[in-house]
């Protein structure tokens, strides 16, 4: 920038003290160079958009692809995927075409008048020098001021190309950074900024309904419920009857839509969301683990913990055998999304996640589906046996469980 304006500012001062005739021709090329310029990049802005667009469809196919090749390969499907990816790219290629060819006009229009014009001063200098105004080496300098002034125009349209299109990725990603989150700390939320310990938990739904964003229909109407402390909960359902759904709004990963949800007594809605889900610790339906050890995975749940509250956690889920069978036992790396390990030894690292957190509410959404009866069986008897051991230290652990089995909601009081 300081550059091009120095051309820019230097060359026409320089210029105005040689003839008055050498100005007028550059006062005339300047704004029809500055004309097309605007013209270009007021035409190219929105192409850098829809280049963007096109780089997140292409960027989308492709990360499908990558995370469900064994899909892919299972079904035979590569051609159409290869298809898939080709329809994205060749749509990108496009678009970016588009903008490079707009570009391209750009340098020899400007070419065009940046020549002209020093045809003009080459012309109008040689009456001059005929008649002795001046002399050759003027025309000269002033050829060299005019491509200094035009040059220095060329240069600052081609950054203002580059300041167009990073305002539109500045503009893209402010989408994102300024987005509100939906769900946000009570108002009395900063002065609970300590999660509670040793205070035994309870749950209590009034009327509860919810209804996800943009659909016309509940999944949950009218839900009345109460879970005593240290109670055993069991829901069972149909597939879509809103079970993990239930289990969502008591962490306040959604707000209800109408009714209230009550934890300790105290409406979810007034709580700090770290303090709130420091009383709860989850384990989903889909396992997530991190690329780390197997050791660190379970301590992902809990600040500083030692190995031996580490080595307690796996053995209540039933996860210690497998572990220690691993090459390195808990210091095992773990690849990307726990592809290393089979669904039951995802689901049993997660359950000691959860339970190395000690925490007050047990919250498990079908978390043990990929177990076998007779490890889902050993995983609730050390889990009633951790809970005994639990309200003989004065605290109750309250928990419920999501379950499509039977045999697994046999294990809650109800």
């Amino acid at each position: 920038v300081v550059r091009s304006l120095t051309f820019l500012i230097a060359g026409t001062a320089a210029l105005l003290t040689l003839d008055i005739h050498f100005s007028l021709i550059a006062a005339l090329a300047v704004p029809v160079i500055l004309i097309e310029v605007v013209i270009v990049v007021h035409k190219s802005n929105p192409l850098f958009l829809l280049v963007q667009q096109k780089i997140d469809a292409l960027n989308g196919v492709m990360q499908e692809d990558i995370q469900g090749a064994r899909v892919i390969k299972g079904y035979g499907q590569e051609a159409r995927e290869n298809e898939r990816f080709s329809v994205a790219n060749d749509n990108l290629a496009a678009a970016q075409l588009r903008v490079l060819l707009l570009i391209a006009c750009l340098l020899p229009l400007v070419n065009i008048v940046m020549n002209t014009a020093l045809v003009a001063v080459i012309y109008i200098g040689s009456f001059d020098v005929q008649s002795a105004m001046i002399g050759p080496g003027t025309v000269m300098a002033a050829l060299t001021y005019v491509v200094l002034i035009l040059n220095g125009i060329l240069m600052f349209a081609m950054i203002l190309q580059i300041f167009a299109r990073g305002l539109t990725s500045k503009r893209r990603l402010e989408e994102v950074l300024e987005t509100k989150p939906a769900i946000r700390d009570g108002e009395d939320g900063e002065t609970d900024g300590a999660v509670s310990r040793g205070r035994p938990a309870a749950i209590a739904l009034h009327h509860v309904s919810f209804r996800y964003p943009g659909q016309q229909e509940d999944v949950l109407t009218d839900i009345s419920l109460t879970v005593a402390r240290g109670e055993t909960l069991a829901i069972v359902g149909a597939t879509g009857s809103g079970k993990s759904t239930l289990l969502a709004l008591l962490p306040r990963f959604y707000d209800a839509t109408a009714g209230e949800i009550f934890v300790d007594g105290r409406d979810v809605r007034t709580y700090a969301l770290h303090a709130l889900r420091g009383k709860m610790a989850i384990v989903l339906q889909k396992t997530e683990l991190f690329s780390m050890t197997i050791g660190e995975n379970i301590a992902w749940g809990m600040d500083a913990a030692s190995d031996e509250e580490i080595r307690r956690a796996a053995e209540i889920a039933q996860a210690a055998d497998f572990i220690e069978r691993q090459p390195e036992g808990y210091g095992t790396e773990v690849t990307e999304g726990g592809t290393s390990l089979s669904g039951g030894q995802r689901q049993r690292i997660a359950l000691a996640r959860a339970l190395i957190r000690k925490p007050e509410i047990l919250l498990l959404d079908d978390s043990t589906s990929a177990l076998d009866l007779r490890t889902e069986s050993a995983f609730y008897a050390a889990l009633d046996g951790y809970t005994r051991e639990l309200r003989r230290e004065g605290h109750d652990l309250t928990k419920i469980i999501v379950a499509q089995r039977i045999a697994t909601a046999r294990h809650a009081d109800r």
